[in-house]
């Protein structure tokens, strides 16, 4: 029988990392092994580039026409909150043209917005009467302003006005009563000068 030669053995030699050659990085290739060259980076698709911001959808700078008035019942609110006093709500809805109203409101006027426009125009005049202010000793007449503001909004918006005025309870009804009460009483406002909000706001007491 004749002997088999022994099957050759292969041993293999494992280069140090020294000898491993690496492309330079040139923005492209990213200093990747030689051996993965031709290969596509999927990685570095899904990566931004460095220093570009991504592509967002445009945000308006203000929310404000660009004579300073508002355009819609979400910046009157917004300018209230702004504002901590009774009187500076009032003298920042003063100086809003009547005739915008109609405008601002032309879709409807928010149930809770109405009630804290009312709210401050109360408060305010509340103040003025207990300290006996009038026009004479301040520069800004808060009763003048209310009734004219509430009228302006009783004139250019009736139905959205009476439509919001329609959800409130008695506690609200009460509170126009008692706004109404007040021009009457220190504003020296007619039922005649009256009526057109009480139309509007309060129908039922008639």
């Amino acid at each position: 029988v004749l002997a088999q030669d022994p099957a050759p053995v292969f041993t293999f030699r494992r280069l140090p990392a020294s000898n491993m050659v690496t492309a330079p990085s040139n923005g492209s290739g990213e200093g990747r092994s030689e051996l993965l060259r031709g290969i596509p980076n999927f990685r570095k698709a899904s990566q931004a580039t460095p220093g570009r911001l991504a592509a967002v959808n445009p945000v308006p700078a203000g929310v404000m026409r660009s004579n300073g008035q508002p355009r819609n019942g979400h910046d009157v609110a917004r300018e209230l909150r702004a504002r901590a006093s009774a009187v500076e709500k009032v003298k920042w809805l003063a100086g809003v043209p009547a005739s915008a109203f109609a405008s601002i409101f032309r879709v409807e006027i928010d149930v809770e917005l109405l009630q804290k426009v009312i709210e401050a125009m109360v408060s305010a005049c509340s103040e003025c009467e207990a300290r006996e202010m009038d026009a004479e000793t301040s520069n800004f007449d808060v009763m003048d302003a209310s009734f004219s503001v509430l009228s302006a909004l009783c004139e250019q918006c009736a139905a959205a006005a009476s439509f919001a005025a329609s959800f409130g309870g008695q506690k609200e009804r009460a509170r126009i009563m008692e706004l109404l009460n007040i021009f009457s009483r220190a504003a020296g406002r007619s039922d005649s000068d009256l009526k057109a909000i009480r139309d509007v706001l309060i129908p039922e007491a008639k």
